[in-house]
């Protein structure tokens, strides 16, 4: 899932962001995350203290530097671009 995720920012071109969740997921650890919602909750619950450290200042980072990558402009670009990908009827 995180890979896919990392893939769609990158295709709308950007890759800051991109990076920013790369960075938040390694922060994570791969084998802490789950599809299942209450697995995940419980593996976030047993983290330790640094990772919500490390997460605020990615939080930060991505709110400091938003203006850079407009993500929302990015998609609608993106589905213009790709517009017979998407069905609107």
């Amino acid at each position: 899932m995180q890979e896919k995720i990392l893939e769609a920012y990158k295709k709308i071109g950007a890759p800051k962001t991109a990076n920013i969740i790369a960075k938040a997921i390694g922060l994570f650890g791969v084998n802490n995350y789950y599809d299942d919602i209450k697995k995940r909750q419980k593996a976030i619950e047993k983290l330790d203290e640094k990772v919500f450290s490390g997460w605020e200042d990615l939080d930060e980072i991505f709110f400091n530097d938003e203006q850079e990558e407009d993500i929302v402009a990015l998609i609608v670009t993106y589905i213009r671009n790709n517009e017979k990908y998407f069905d609107y009827k």
